[in-house]
């Protein structure tokens, strides 16, 4: 456990600092604008693509911080997630803890799968196994990349893993425990993104 802990926290770690260093992500004021109008206005036009989950996540940070959905100017009336999203990051003069907010939001995503990844691992491999897979999982480029932006990825891989793996529980044993666990994971995964059902 003290082994996975720190594998986690030197990721975790390496992915914080590249928030000064990373611009910006194409989506990434889409998710934030659709967050904080669910958040703040209760309504979700702006971007209904994807589920609400990651955008709970990415917007909560900014909000508690004290942003709010553009209440004038252009983005008021806009219906651009770009406008909206923005606005929301650069208006107020917080553009950098802004986009870290909501890049924070993210964070829990990754250390969920980290423990899915343990779980899994050691269930069907053992404690070495398990620890070996968290280490190369926490340093696979596209896993700390994808944790490092306000996008619903990482929601998504997190949420996916974790109901492959509560239906692979469930195939061995179908208890009422086991039927509650996989239906609730089955749902945290669809509630991040739409393509888990396709998964």
């Amino acid at each position: 456990y003290l082994l996975v802990a720190l594998l986690a926290a030197i990721a975790v770690g390496r992915i914080l600092l590249t928030y000064k260093m990373t611009s910006q992500g194409f989506d990434e004021p889409c998710h934030v604008a659709a967050g904080i109008e669910l958040i703040d206005k209760g309504s979700y036009i702006l971007d209904p693509v994807h589920p609400p989950l990651s955008r709970w996540a990415i917007g909560l940070p900014i909000y508690l911080a004290g942003e709010r959905y553009p209440k004038t100017g252009q983005a008021a009336t806009s219906d651009n997630y770009n406008v909206v999203g923005n606005s929301i990051l650069y208006d107020s003069g917080h553009y950098l803890r802004n986009l870290t907010l909501a890049r924070i939001g993210v964070l829990p995503f990754f250390v969920f799968a980290v423990a899915i990844v343990f779980l899994w691992a050691r269930r069907e491999f053992g404690d070495f196994t398990a620890v070996i897979a968290v280490a190369l999982f926490t340093t696979l480029p596209i896993t700390l990349a994808f944790s490092a932006v306000a996008y619903s990825d990482m929601a998504a891989a997190s949420t996916q893993a974790a109901a492959l793996f509560a239906f692979a529980m469930w195939l061995e044993r179908r208890t009422t425990r086991r039927s509650l666990v996989l239906g609730i994971a089955v749902g945290l995964a669809v509630s991040a993104k739409f393509t888990s059902l396709i998964f």
